[in-house]
């Protein structure tokens, strides 16, 4: 519902499959029994460690404004830490200025825009957020 039925939106069968993965953190937001929202991410291996990215973040049109985003993403982002995750991408529609401000309040950071992501003329904001290491206290 949030992302129409274009090219962008998941289908059941996409869900399912993402919902299985091992390296996969799939979230569900509900209200009384009904999902307000989800969260998608990915954990990514390299040979330098692993990172993640944010795969899919949507907030039921009615419900947004309650801190549902939010919340899933701080959880997404949360989780990902706990696999070993310390830095965190994701690309965004320039023209979603909401979900711009969601996650640069969260701590992201714009590193880049991609032409034409989105399709002829709609190009998507590129972000990153990096995990503060704590220090080791000897």
């Amino acid at each position: 519902m949030c992302f129409g039925t274009g090219p962008f939106s998941l289908t059941k069968r996409q869900l399912q499959y993402l919902q299985r993965r091992p390296t996969a953190v799939f979230l569900v937001a509900e209200q009384q029994g009904t999902v307000v929202g989800q969260g998608v991410a990915l954990v990514r291996q390299h040979r330098t460690g692993a990172s993640g990215r944010i795969y899919s973040l949507s907030t039921h049109p009615e419900c947004r404004g309650q801190g549902i985003g939010e919340a899933l993403l701080r959880n997404m982002v949360d989780s990902l830490s706990t696999r070993g995750v310390r830095r965190v991408y994701l690309e965004v529609d320039c023209d979603n200025t909401a979900a711009i401000h969601l996650y640069e309040r969260s701590g992201f950071k714009q590193i880049g825009t991609l032409a034409d992501y989105y399709g002829p003329g709609r190009a998507a904001v590129h972000m990153v957020f990096e995990a503060k290491v704590s220090a080791r206290v000897a």
